[in-house]
């Protein structure tokens, strides 16, 4: 009986010594819980909204680059932090409505992949690699800017231009390089021989 007892004391201790543990995971749960709603607020409260309809203008096809534009764009959704998944919905929404109908024209796979849409709009406003070569080539600085924004626009017309082209090595840059170099001296040489 009296040893029967003495189980029933131990058997009663590890319940309460689990209890008491179990207790304890629960309050360090709820603590460690607490703390990180705390930094997960605090770090999103840090973090300003951005709205890109407020930063930027909607685009005019009259006025605005559109290969300038999308660059803007493209820089101004990653620091609004969107997903890239969503980046044509927040574009067709800058976009004169005549843009927006030519996207809307095209199949739904091709509408939610931003990287398609980028394609077309520059092929739709005719710019291709050629005719970033040609603005990359001629382009000159416009007084109203800075020589920050023209060494902007002009290596952006020259990535445009080698993307376009498909030049991914130092090589194929070296031989379009010297192919447009050779293609200058013909020209002019041509030129020269008829005057």
């Amino acid at each position: 009986v009296e040893e029967k007892r003495r189980n029933e004391e131990i058997e009663d201790r590890r319940r309460e010594q689990m209890e008491f543990e179990l207790q304890k995971l629960r309050l360090e749960n709820e603590r460690c819980r607490s703390e990180s709603d705390r930094v997960v607020t605090a770090e999103f409260s840090a973090k300003p909204k951005i709205d890109l309809h407020t930063i930027l203008q909607k685009f005019d096809p009259r006025s605005n680059d559109i290969s300038l534009y999308l660059i803007l764009f493209e820089r101004q959704a990653k620091r609004a932090e969107i997903q890239k998944k969503y980046w044509v919905s927040y574009l067709i929404g800058l976009l004169p409505s005549e843009m927006s109908q030519i996207i809307a024209r095209e199949d739904e796979e091709v509408t939610e992949d931003y990287e398609k849409i980028k394609a077309l709009l520059l092929k739709r406003y005719k710019l291709t690699p050629e005719r970033f070569r040609q603005l990359f080539v001629n382009h000159n600085k416009a007084p109203e800017n800075t020589w920050t924004d023209f060494v902007y626009e002009v290596k952006n017309y020259f990535h445009e231009w080698i993307r376009g082209v498909n030049v991914k090595t130092f090589e194929e840059l070296s031989n379009l390089i010297i192919t447009e170099q050779i293609k200058k001296k013909r020209y002019r040489l041509r030129f020269t021989t008829i005057s």
